[in-house]
């Protein structure tokens, strides 16, 4: 996942995903549509967006589109495991400490 850039949030599916990703940089003065390509220093830290990084992100199954910058979707269950898991080591802590 790049480093660079900030993180984008929206759609269900690969093809909403792509949608907003061009949404949001059409509404940042790419009006004609994104190019083809961009140097890869530009591409590597996901600061302009090109076709090409829409296209080597699906060869590489990245459904998900978090190497352009998508946020991982993390599912209700998983979030309320995950805060009764944290909740269950405060209580353990506290019994411990007294």
């Amino acid at each position: 996942m790049r480093s660079h850039g900030e993180q984008f949030h929206g759609g269900k599916t690969t093809g909403e995903r792509v949608s907003r990703y061009l949404q949001i940089w059409t509404a940042r003065d790419y009006d004609n549509g994104i190019p083809d390509e961009v140097p890869a220093e530009l591409a590597s830290a996901n600061v302009a967006p090109s076709w090409k990084s829409i296209a080597c992100a699906l060869l590489r199954n990245d459904i998900l589109l978090l190497s352009l910058g998508f946020a991982p979707v993390a599912s209700k269950h998983y979030v309320q495991i995950k805060r009764n898991e944290i909740n269950q080591r405060k209580r353990l802590r506290q019994r411990l400490l007294f």
